[in-house]
């Protein structure tokens, strides 16, 4: 069963566990580490700072693909967005208009008036209602402070 040590006597080798047995501690000392070659940490060097620029330039082109990709799917969905808000708003227009159409003559009726005269009108608290409803949210903020 070999012997891990963790604790390194000697300050050249690295210092985690190794199995340390006879075999280990003969070859350690009859043989001894290849010298390196001259100018060999600048080679390493150089080579680490030759692979960080092609990888950093490789970010940078997969960050500029994904930024135009982004600006893609941005762009198609403010158009989505866009022609969704404008059939809403031709629905809501149509929807009014056919209410309008069923309810001024009842109406007319009720009030004893033509529907010429009731139809600005009727046109008028459509169109109140309508952005009261779009701005319901602000407006009970706003008579939430003054009630406070």
């Amino acid at each position: 069963m070999p012997n891990y040590a963790s604790a390194n006597a000697d300050p050249g080798e690295p210092d985690f566990c190794l199995p340390r047995d006879g075999l280990d501690r003969r070859l350690a000392a009859l043989l001894a580490p290849p010298a390196l070659p001259a100018g060999f940490r600048q080679d390493l060097w150089r080579a680490i700072a030759a692979a960080s620029a092609q990888d950093l330039e490789q970010r940078r082109r997969a960050l500029e693909l994904e930024r135009a990709r982004q600006l893609s799917l941005l762009e198609r969905d403010y158009v989505r967005m866009r022609r969704d808000t404008l059939a809403m708003v031709l629905a809501a227009a149509l929807t009014a208009g056919a209410g309008l159409d069923v309810a001024l003559p009842w109406l007319a009726g009720q009030l004893n008036t033509s529907v010429a005269t009731l139809t600005p009108w009727a046109l008028l608290a459509l169109a109140l209602s309508a952005a009261a409803w779009i701005w319901r949210g602000p407006l009970l903020t706003l008579a939430w402070r003054w009630v406070d």
